[in-house]
């Protein structure tokens, strides 16, 4: 929303309304499918979600699932980073694109064509011929950050090597 939008004597407060009620839902919608139990997870949040969703003590009754969700996600500050979900509320300590690096940072399997589609992106900028060594290591750093990511969300990674060693070369 623009700050011309915001200033506008004229304008429909009810769409502040409607955007924030879109945008409930969707956080509900994010936070109840990282509380599912076979939801695969990576990244420093996504850790501390699956501790959560495993520990066996009750600590809260909620009348419902729902109102769990809804309990948890209005405790959540959420935005897409397009590689994870990211719950740093401050900006302070951001990993700067790590998000499987940084406690803050949650990739579900929502996000798993996007880390395909790096490591098939990896694969393929390692056959350049006249690439240095530099070139190699970040290749190589990000395939090996692809293979962490790809394998807590459940993707045989021996397989999908399989099915990208037809990649032809540049």
């Amino acid at each position: 929303m623009t700050i011309l939008y915001v200033m506008n004597e004229a304008q429909d407060l009810e769409l502040y309304d409607e955007i924030y009620a879109a945008f409930e839902e969707k956080r509900q919608a994010i936070v109840g499918h990282w509380l599912e139990p076979d939801t695969p997870l990576s990244g420093g949040m996504g850790e501390h979600v699956r501790q959560m969703r495993s520990r066996t003590e009750k600590t809260r009754t909620y009348k419902d699932r729902r109102e769990m969700v809804q309990a948890i996600s209005e405790l959540v500050y959420l935005r897409s980073t397009g590689i994870a979900w990211c719950t740093n509320d401050t900006g302070v300590d951001c990993a700067g694109g790590q998000c499987e690096n940084c406690e803050h940072g949650c990739i579900d399997d929502n996000h798993k064509p996007f880390w395909e589609g790096l490591y098939q992106q990896q694969i393929e900028l390692r056959q350049i011929e006249d690439l240095d060594a530099s070139g190699s290591k970040t290749v190589e750093r990000t395939m090996d950050r692809c293979e962490k990511v790809l394998a807590d969300l459940g993707v045989d990674i021996n397989r999908l090597k399989e099915q990208l060693a037809d990649v032809e070369t540049i």
